[in-house]
């Protein structure tokens, strides 16, 4: 619905939105700076001033900006999430998220570090865009070894947290 849209820096989504095609807004992540859900909204929210679309009964991030902040209690990250999201440098994922879609940081090409809090490695088709800058993964303490088998194209750059 807003996939080509140029200049949509804002996404506001009103009570009545009951359905958002994984896609909609899928090539604008990289200049959406602002998302807000109605709090009446009761298939979608935006808790704790997340910045970012979420289905409500599954505690799915559908859509998310470079200033997403991922809630405590997401357990999903969606397909396309994050896609083409240009301004993101640096995601902290929180030890709650227990899967990611496909594509779910596909066009992160400034994406240089990522924060893992889960004592076990996410579910992920793919990890991260293979194309991103990353260049540090850090993990929680005692976890090296699950994370490097879990995601052996990385090894060399996942780091336990100090």
């Amino acid at each position: 619905a807003f996939s080509s849209r140029k200049g949509l820096t804002r996404v506001e989504i009103p009570a009545s939105v009951t359905s958002i095609h994984i896609r909609a807004f899928s090539t604008n992540n990289n200049v959406i700076e602002t998302i807000i859900v109605d709090e009446d909204n009761k298939t979608y929210d935006s808790r704790n001033n997340c910045n970012a679309i979420i289905e409500t009964a599954t505690n799915t991030l559908v859509l998310a900006c470079q200033n997403t902040v991922i809630p405590e209690d997401v357990e999903i990250i969606g397909y396309d999430a994050f896609l083409n999201c240009k301004g993101l440098t640096r995601i902290e994922i929180p030890a709650s998220v227990t899967s990611m879609g496909m594509y779910a940081f596909d066009g992160c090409e400034n994406l240089k570090t990522v924060i893992f809090n889960a004592e076990v490695p996410i579910e992920a088709y793919e990890l991260l865009d293979p194309y991103s800058p990353i260049e540090v993964i850090y993990v929680p303490k005692g976890t090296l070894d699950a994370y490097k088998s879990a995601y052996p194209d990385y090894a060399d750059i996942i780091f336990e947290k100090e």
